[in-house]
């Protein structure tokens, strides 16, 4: 669960890539048939007829800045989602939202298509002067390389106090020395240069860094990605944050932040763990309590009964060692985990001296 205090953009300048007459997709990718609801119903009509990543990657950002609009009434608020998909629904539902609503919407339509896009996370710039609030944006790869997109400063701005519904072009596909002067990313693997700028040299409006070059490689991080476990992200991402350097107060807060998404992931994979061992206890118990049920219906030592009694504790006995073996590797840092799983180590230990005390009486027989 992740909570956003949102900003909006003030009318500033910046440069895009370079300037291409796509003033054909962007009028055909004003409206869309109203029986197309959903991210991918929406992004899949608006590029059936488009072949290059970039054509469609237009069409769907033209859509989405002129469609939706800035939320006014959730600007500074903190806004709590559990997934990026929740906010995408929202704004489709909506037909309005904050930068979290257009970065996730913009997100989900790219992957939709099979365009590789990440949802971004940090704070920005404007005016010069650093501004302390979370703000999302996105990063799409394009033939092995590395823009930016912001649909929610492309969509309108800031003027006077008041919000001017205005498509501005300057967010559209920019490269990574550029829009790193204004878009600041709380994991400086989504910088996409080679020798990340700090946070505080961010701060003081110092580039100086990017005229030269480092061995940091942020491509093959974010390739990474989808191989590691939620875990495996969080405490990689922790990491990278710690050494970016020139940390400040914003940065420190996300950081308490992500301690806790980390803490609160370990204790669910450790539940999990915990879980998995009282299945295999409770499947031990129904084999033992069927031993002894069957040995009460007939408790003679025929060749025959003695086998199918070896069997259910032999059964018992392999679930119950696969129980502890389990609970052995259980993380005791949560109290109450630790309490729970002492409790069922007790359990298990009194289990084994029963099952086997019976395994070798039915062996002396």
């Amino acid at each position: 669960m992740k909570q956003f205090c949102l900003i909006l953009f003030i009318l500033m300048n910046s440069g895009v890539l370079f300037a291409v007459d796509y003033s054909i997709i962007d009028k055909q990718s004003l409206t869309v048939p109203a029986n197309k609801r959903t991210n991918a119903e929406i992004a899949g009509f608006l590029t059936q007829n488009l072949s290059t990543p970039i054509e469609k990657i237009r069409a769907i950002f033209i859509w989405i800045t002129h469609n939706i609009s800035y939320d006014l009434d959730r600007m500074n608020a903190k806004i709590t989602y559990f997934d990026q998909q929740e906010l995408a629904d929202d704004a489709l539902q909506r037909r309005k939202g904050v930068c979290a609503n257009y970065a996730a919407l913009f997100d989900a339509s790219c992957n939709s298509i099979g365009i590789r896009s990440y949802l971004v996370e940090g704070y920005v710039r404007q005016n010069g002067e650093p501004i302390y609030k979370s703000h999302a944006w996105n990063v799409v790869e394009i033939d092995k390389h590395y823009y930016f997109f912001d649909p929610t400063w492309a969509a309108g701005f800031m003027r006077n106090n008041e919000y001017v519904n205005e498509y501005r072009d300057n967010f559209f596909q920019i490269q990574p020395d550029e829009f790193i002067k204004t878009h600041m990313p709380l994991d400086p693997i989504w910088q996409c240069i080679t020798n990340p700028i700090s946070y505080n040299e961010f701060d003081i409006n110092d580039f100086q860094k990017l005229n030269s070059k480092s061995n940091f490689n942020f491509s093959d991080s974010i390739k990474s990605l989808s191989k590691l476990k939620n875990i495996d992200k969080l405490e990689r991402e922790n990491k990278r944050i710690t050494l970016c350097g020139g940390i400040n107060n914003y940065v420190r807060e996300e950081m308490a932040n992500l301690s806790l998404q980390i803490n609160n992931e370990n204790l669910r994979i450790q539940s999990e763990k915990y879980n998995e061992v009282v299945n295999h206890v409770n499947k031990a118990v129904n084999d033992f309590n069927m031993y002894i049920q069957t040995r009460t219906r007939d408790n003679s030592f025929t060749p025959r009964n003695k086998q199918r009694f070896l069997e259910l504790l032999t059964s018992a006995r392999n679930e119950t060692l696969a129980g502890k073996t389990i609970s052995i590797s259980v993380n005791n840092w949560n109290t109450d985990l630790k309490n729970q799983i002492s409790q069922l180590k007790f359990t298990i230990d009194d289990m084994l001296n029963n099952i086997n005390r019976e395994i070798s009486d039915i062996k002396n027989h």
